[in-house]
């Protein structure tokens, strides 16, 4: 059983905050991608099951796809259309959860229906702020009232799950400001929520505004207090704190990002998507044009994998990264993947079951133990019977935790 992610590379303005691999201004390449897209995604489909990561008596039966970006939206349905078609290679569970990702204003109700009728059933609207001079502080293209508008249109299309992002700890905003975006948010009863503090990513116009002193930016325990805000709030109107910045309505949990944060098998199609398999990571071409030139490269050739009807298999990492759109493979010891599956896993409300994960991973149970309960005792972990998990101090301190679980040689220096 596996997850697949579309990564859809296209944007019509890069945000002030992002760091995204997405591209504004190729319109031109929409349709070529698309192609080299559905190629790869085709290729996966009768090869997944052959490779030796899939495991024994594996078959390619897809769980959840989302498409993510970028902004997928911009493809228009015709191409949405023809990358869902390529994913019915795979097969899928009659209750596959599909999810696209659009911003406000970039769909309309002939999209949407559209979009249900082909069976995406979960909408992702990157919302971020109700807020128009908030919006306009983060680039954002859409207004308030696109927001909700598109909110509107999703309902009348028939979405019956559609999830909200919103940004916190933005430029000037204080805790009441915070408090109110809560409030209208709530008002339109979407099954989902994610909400991320505001970070600085090296390298955007955001983060060089506040290194030149031109932001004015809550302070870490402003941003602490707007979070600790949502937590009582969203408990109080019955959402589930499942993930830390994630709440969901009883059964509406994002079932792809849970494929993550459970450190199970993904497979990632398109320009920088990544993909990962037991002990194994790999990631493509991250250019849009380079990675549309390697996979029809590959297609011209017979000897490279989408050409024939016999796909070799793929045993080796040094085979994965034979592949001509791929860009990097990284092999993990057995000690990266625990330490990497109790990191994710941590990010969990239901925290980590480290007899399990011993089972699971053929490895020690007690390899942590000296970490875990320095943690507990510093009210960072909570413990209870073999199973691990953030306390709510421990969740405004996540990074804290995680990075004593990281092994040595990837530990940062400090």
């Amino acid at each position: 059983m596996y997850s697949l992610y579309l990564h859809i590379p296209f944007c019509l303005s890069k945000c002030w905050y992002c760091d995204f691999n997405s591209y504004p201004g190729l319109s031109a390449l929409y349709d070529s991608y698309t192609e080299a897209l559905a190629t790869e995604i085709s290729f996966w489909a009768r090869t997944l099951r052959l490779t030796r990561y899939a495991g024994e008596n594996s078959s390619a039966v897809l769980d959840t796809i989302y498409l993510g970006g970028g902004t997928p939206s911009l493809l228009g349905f015709r191409r949405i259309s023809r990358l869902l078609d390529a994913c019915r290679s795979f097969e899928l569970k009659t209750d596959a959860e599909i999810t696209i990702e659009a911003n406000p204003g970039t769909v309309d109700s002939t999209l949407l229906r559209a979009l249900k009728r082909a069976g995406v059933n979960r909408l992702s609207l990157g919302v971020q702020s109700l807020d128009d001079t908030m919006l306009s502080r983060l680039g954002r293209l859409h207004s308030a009232a696109e927001a909700r508008r598109a909110y509107e249109l999703a309902r009348q299309a028939g979405f019956a799950n559609v999830s909200v992002d919103l940004i916190y700890g933005l430029p000037e905003q204080d805790l009441q400001h915070w408090a109110s975006t809560l409030e209208e948010v709530l008002a339109l009863e979407p099954e989902h929520l994610s909400l991320y503090a505001l970070t600085l990513e090296e390298g955007t116009p955001m983060e060089a505004d506040a290194a030149a002193g031109r932001l004015n930016l809550p302070d870490q325990d402003q941003s602490a207090d707007m979070y600790s805000l949502a937590e009582y709030v969203l408990d109080r109107t019955g959402y589930e704190h499942y993930e830390i910045s994630n709440w969901a309505r009883h059964g509406y949990q994002c079932r792809h990002n849970l494929t993550y944060w459970r450190n199970r098998p993904y497979l990632g199609c398109g320009a920088g998507a990544h993909s990962s398999f037991p002990g194994l990571r790999f990631h493509n071409r991250m250019i849009p044009a380079d990675y549309i030139a390697e996979v029809r490269r590959a297609g011209r050739d017979p000897a490279l994998p989408p050409g024939g009807a016999t796909p070799r298999i793929l045993a080796t990492p040094e085979e994965v990264a034979s592949l001509p759109w791929v860009e990097r493979v990284d092999f993990l010891t057995e000690q990266e993947s625990l330490a990497e599956t109790i990191i994710l896993g941590l990010r969990l409300r239901e925290g980590v079951d480290l007899n399990l994960l011993a089972e699971q991973l053929q490895s020690d149970p007690t390899a942590f133990d000296d970490r875990y309960r320095d943690l507990v005792a510093a009210g960072l972990l909570w413990y209870d019977n073999g199973r691990i998990g953030l306390t709510a101090r421990g969740r405004l301190l996540g990074n804290e935790v995680f990075i004593r679980f990281l092994p040595p040689a990837r530990a940062p220096k400090m």
